[in-house]
């Protein structure tokens, strides 16, 4: 993954919406926590990921997979940790 030495690479327009569309499939995903609870997930997902993230491409996959892993950590589920193979 780039690495954009702490500037913003994605545009402002493009990380709400990769916001606004991971929250809405992870709120169908996980119907028993309130849509702000979800929001909330993904948005601080997003603050983490725009400082190190340069593809758009990559940003809306990787918002919803840490998305998913908060719900889960707050609902108490296990959650497995691994480390995703890279294809070449």
């Amino acid at each position: 993954m780039s690495r954009n030495r702490g500037r913003i690479a994605v545009p402002g327009h493009l990380v709400a919406q990769a916001v606004a569309a991971a929250t809405a499939r992870l709120a169908r995903r996980h119907p028993s926590i309130e849509h702000d609870l979800v929001h909330s997930a993904v948005y601080q997902a997003a603050v983490e990921l725009v400082c190190t993230v340069t593809d758009p491409d990559r940003l809306a996959p990787l918002l919803e997979r840490r998305g998913h892993a908060r719900l889960l950590a707050m609902t108490g589920a296990p959650l497995a940790i691994t480390v995703a193979r890279h294809r070449r």
